[in-house]
């Protein structure tokens, strides 16, 4: 984490969103192992209903001539023909006569026997599965039901936390900008050694062919060594400057990841604040609009206007006025309300008086 304090607004934001990220994911887990689930128990149910004929026409059931609906279900079939396999077992004892190969019916009754317990052990995990997805789910429900206060100051603490953010940004931007190019600074030193060496081949050249400076050999020495010296220097200057460049971008991507995951949680509150700003303002608007003044003013219009007309018919000998005057009446017509809980009634309607 990086090294900026948090306020309690945001930390309680942080905690609770990735509480909700938490349960997200360990619902969808139970989900997906729930379904995988329900495959294999309706696999282990498949095996158990075709794992009974066998034993059922060991045992001289007329499967073939009874209606699918009315043969045995595996559990009936195993308690059925282990009744039956104590009554031959009793025959063959008292050596009486018996219709059954019991060593074969116990044979696949016992085949039996394996696949209607995979059914009770899928099912029971399917169950336990079932029911861990439904505590999950009223956990989620609670939480998501339960957010931290989206107010205007949780937004205004993200505000400071994401300005201070950009700011260490725009440093480490800066930084890493005016960097000097450490590939550079080694080549520049390198061409210097060889620029001396070269010098020095040449001397020595002159010296094999007799023409002997020695002072001139010296200073090429010394230059040689210098230039030697300033290629370590420059090696070290280089790995310290590439060390802090990978520092540098390693507290970059930091900084982005936070700011990213602060702008994200701002945006979260964000949708809360102004959500509930616009219901209220919604409200507010549609209140006046629907005022008890306004609709009381076009019923005393209108009763004035009623009155105006009984002046006109006298005026015309009590006769029906011809065109006489209509009431008054208001139209207001609302469109695109978002949040105002009657919003899509409203839009439809407007409002009338």
């Amino acid at each position: 984490m990086l090294g900026f304090g948090k306020s309690k607004a945001e930390k309680d934001w942080q905690d609770w969103i990735a509480k909700r990220q938490k349960q997200r994911e360990a619902l969808t887990d139970v989900v997906v192992k729930r379904q995988a689930a329900k495959q294999d128990l309706d696999k282990a149910k498949g095996h158990a209903h075709w794992g009974k004929f066998p034993v059922l026409r060991l045992t001289d059931f007329p499967v073939d001539s009874t209606q699918p609906t009315e043969i045995p279900s595996p559990t009936a079939t195993i308690a059925r023909v282990e009744h039956g396999l104590r009554q031959n077992e009793t025959f063959r004892r008292e050596g009486r006569r018996f219709s059954w190969n019991i060593s074969e019916v116990r044979r696949a009754l016992d085949e039996l026997k394996v696949l209607v317990k995979d059914v009770d052990a899928a099912n029971d995990r399917y169950t336990k599965l079932l029911e861990r997805k439904e505590q999950l789910q009223e956990a989620l429900d609670e939480l998501e039901q339960a957010p931290p206060k989206a107010g205007h100051g949780a937004l205004e603490a993200f505000d400071g936390e994401i300005q201070a953010l950009e700011t260490s940004l725009e440093r480490v931007d800066q930084a890493l900008e005016t960097m000097g190019d450490e590939s550079s600074l080694l080549e520049s030193a390198r061409t210097d050694v060889q620029n001396a060496q070269t010098r020095v081949d040449e001397l020595e050249a002159a010296a094999a062919l007799g023409d002997t400076d020695d002072n001139e050999q010296a200073a090429a020495s010394t230059a040689l060594k210098k230039a030697q010296a300033q290629v370590e220097k420059a090696k070290a200057q280089a790995g310290r400057q590439e060390a802090a460049r990978r520092g540098l971008q390693r507290k970059r991507a930091s900084l982005a990841e936070r700011l990213e995951e602060l702008g994200q949680m701002h945006a979260d509150i964000a949708r809360e604040v102004f959500s509930a700003d616009l219901e209220s303002q919604e409200q507010r608007l549609v209140a006046i609009l629907a005022s008890r003044d306004i609709r009381e003013l076009v019923e005393a219009i209108n009763s004035i206007r009623k009155q105006y007309n009984q002046a006109v018919h006298f005026g015309e000998s009590r006769q029906p006025a011809n065109s006489p005057f209509e009431p008054l009446s208001i139209t207001i017509e609302l469109k695109h309300l978002l949040k105002h809980p009657e919003h899509r009634a409203l839009s439809q309607t407007g409002i009338k008086y």
